[in-house]
């Protein structure tokens, strides 16, 4: 007997592996799989200049980068004594405005200079619903707590986010012309805009990606959205927020991405890696113990052997 209806998953043709290099973008959803893939050790890197939930700031970053855009004191504001800037996450802060634009611009070399030998880049678009500064008349990707009535808030239409990520491949394509793109749609409810509105925001993000998919074959879709919604449909996949995915949800949406889209010959040595990381993490209390130093030999190789097999893969004899 079936309990669930299980969300069909379309294997990649190229799949990742340990000689491939990958960059997550958009909403905190994708940090939940770019940490997956940190602990697993791929090269991977992921929002240089923080969250983005909306395409157009999305398409905003990458056309900094396409630019190798040099952000000036122009570019940044100070409320209440600390440095803000509307094109970056309120992670990207500073009680100095020269560090903040030196931090800005780092990101977007950084970033420029990674997606020149980048591999793959997934998207994970969280919102339709973008904020536009009144007096610069200028869309935002991040309010940074300033007072609700310099902003008016928007939904985009269809039109425009296809639109906009029609420009945001462009933009990756002529940085790296043989890169992958994935994209996902993040499965975190946008509670505070509304449930109702929620369900709007997500619907006008499918329908502009998905007829993005229908034009471009070479775009691929992962259903992080409907594996929550439509496969597990359970609130104890949530976090007490009701909101945001807990470790169980987040697990099972790795695991599926996992088989889909990460080749099989990298398993083991993935395997070996999560054993070493469980053995790094145990504290004893008698480390002169010849158990302990018996153990710590064991870890030692196993590090020797995660190194040999990276490099393998790096080599092209493997994978």
């Amino acid at each position: 007997m079936k309990l669930t209806l299980e969300v069909p998953i379309e294997e990649a043709e190229k799949k990742l592996n340990y000689k491939h290099q990958t960059m997550f973008l958009g909403s905190c959803f994708s940090e939940h799989i770019f940490q997956k893939l940190k602990y697993f050790e791929f090269e991977c890197i992921n929002n240089p200049m923080g969250i983005f939930f909306h395409p157009f700031s999305i398409e905003n970053f990458l056309k900094l980068v396409y630019a190798n855009y040099e952000f000036t004191e122009a570019d940044v504001f100070e409320h209440q004594g600390i440095f803000k800037c509307f094109d970056a996450h309120s992670k990207l802060t500073s009680l100095q405005s020269e560090d903040l634009v030196n931090t800005l611009n780092q990101a977007v070399q950084n970033t420029f200079n990674w997606l020149k030998k980048t591999d793959f880049v997934w998207i994970s678009l969280g919102s339709s619903y973008i904020y536009k500064h009144k007096e610069l008349d200028k869309y935002v990707a991040n309010c940074h707590q300033l007072p609700n009535n310099l902003f008016t808030k928007e939904l985009t239409s269809v039109e425009a986010l296809y639109a906009s990520l029609f420009k945001l491949v462009g933009y990756l394509r002529s940085l790296q012309p043989k890169i992958k793109i994935g994209f996902t749609v993040s499965p975190v409810r946008h509670s505070k805009d509304g449930i109702v509105q929620n369900t709007l925001s997500k619907s006008h993000l499918h329908a502009a990606l998905h007829q993005l998919l229908k034009y471009e074959e070479e775009i691929s879709y992962f259903p992080a959205y409907e594996i929550f919604h439509d496969e597990l449909r359970d609130y104890r996949f949530y976090a007490s927020d009701l909101v945001h995915p807990n470790a169980l949800g987040i697990e099972y949406v790795w695991n599926k991405f996992k088989s889909a889209l990460i080749d099989e010959s990298c398993f083991a040595l993935m395997n070996k890696i999560e054993r070493w990381n469980k053995g790094n993490s145990h504290q004893s209390r008698f480390t002169q113990t010849e158990a302990h130093q018996k153990f710590l030999s064991i870890q030692e190789k196993l590090r020797t052997e995660i190194v040999i097999e990276k490099s393998l893969f790096k080599e092209g004899q493997k994978g």
